[in-house]
């Protein structure tokens, strides 16, 4: 997840196996293994959609990488197809205290949050839930990145995109490991994410939880 900047320093490296990961804003000399943000945030909105949300928050780094701006497009697509409009981008900094993240959502009066980057999710729960006392899902639905130690035990047990990290991993060694590949026309894997649908994100007109 390299930015256009610290990519241009690498221009001049030896001829070595070259792969990006989460990146596929790389040139020709780059094999890229990479999960698709795009579709994920696309699949996070359409799972609230469907359960009644009209008024969504993406939470997004303040990172300007190639993943930051297709989850982005992605987010603004869905709305965009599901025919609303008025929804939020929220940025949050690297360790930004959980409390000041939290009331940047709340500000926003939404209904449902979705944040996918992976510093981003349990800060905003805890600032949420503990800070604000705002009940989830009853008065706000949440999901998050999938974090397999604590996603489920919490309470609620959070809904969430799960994403094929043992795979990138593979992926990833089998191009570095492989110089005959290397060597080869360059190579693009896409790989796929699943939504785990569990109790943080409430359907709208039913009772809460």
């Amino acid at each position: 997840s390299l930015t256009g900047d610290q990519l241009a320093r690498l221009r001049n490296l030896p001829p070595v196996p070259r792969v990006a990961l989460n990146n596929q804003d790389v040139d020709e000399s780059w094999h890229v293994v990479t999960l698709d943000p795009y579709a994920e945030v696309q699949m996070a909105v359409r799972h609230l959609v469907e359960n009644g949300h009209r008024h969504i928050t993406l939470v997004r780094s303040t990172a300007r990488t190639w993943q930051e701006q297709q989850r982005e497009a992605g987010f603004n697509a869905a709305l965009s197809e599901a025919g609303l409009d008025g929804h939020h981008i929220v940025t949050c900094p690297y360790r930004e205290p959980s409390a000041e993240l939290a009331r940047k959502v709340q500000a926003t009066a939404c209904t449902a949050c979705i944040c996918l980057c992976h510093h981003g999710g349990l800060p905003v729960l805890d600032g949420l839930q503990n800070d604000l006392k705002v009940r989830i899902p009853e008065e706000l639905s949440l999901i998050t990145i999938e974090n397999r130690r604590v996603s489920s035990y919490l309470n609620p047990r959070l809904t969430t995109i799960v994403q094929p990290l043992d795979q990138l991993a593979e992926e990833t060694m089998d191009c570095l490991l492989q110089p005959t590949r290397a060597r080869n026309q360059r190579s693009v894997s896409v790989l796929k994410s699943d939504l785990i649908v569990r109790d943080s994100v409430r359907r709208l007109g039913s009772p809460g939880r």
